[in-house]
């Protein structure tokens, strides 16, 4: 099975990501203390993934993301959101949307990527956002209405 660092390169057309859960500093424990200490340099953070999404858009791919918001805003969603506006300066359409009109648009709650529009990744996560992995949903159908969703409905950062 491909790794989803292969779905991301192998991307032609698109890349959107939907990120549902408000926490995942399970995952993300070091950067996390850090920026809670103000020593960490958010450039030096997203530096991999901004040249990554170079070579994406020098491809012709549009990379979108919408982020669920909980207010009010915990630490890590506070710290993910600097790291965001920073992505936006580099290509990234990065939008987020209020969860009491996440909620009644009745979507699916689950943190998920959707690639070229032609494969649903949803992502795993245990308690407190440990990223346990993907699964690849042949029901595409579910995650295209969600995205035209969470587009519509979602404001850019």
């Amino acid at each position: 099975m491909k790794d989803l660092g292969d779905y991301l390169k192998d991307a032609k057309s698109s890349i959107f990501r939907f990120e549902y859960l408000q926490d995942f500093s399970a995952t993300d424990r070091e950067s996390m203390a850090r920026w809670e200490n103000n020593e960490l340099n958010i450039e030096e953070v997203g530096k991999g993934w901004w040249e990554e999404l170079g070579v994406l858009h020098r491809k012709g791919v549009i990379t979108q993301r919408v982020r669920r918001v909980v207010h009010p805003m915990n630490d890590y969603t506070r710290f993910e959101m600097e790291i965001h506006k920073a992505s936006n300066g580099h290509g990234d359409d990065i939008r987020t949307i209020n969860d009491d009109v996440f909620q009644s648009l009745h979507l699916i709650s689950q943190d998920f990527w959707l690639i070229d529009d032609l494969i649903a990744l949803p992502m795993s996560y245990r308690e407190g956002g440990l990223y346990e992995g993907f699964s690849v949903d042949p029901d595409i159908e579910k995650y295209l209405s969600a995205k035209a969703l969470l587009l519509e409905y979602s404001v850019p950062l």
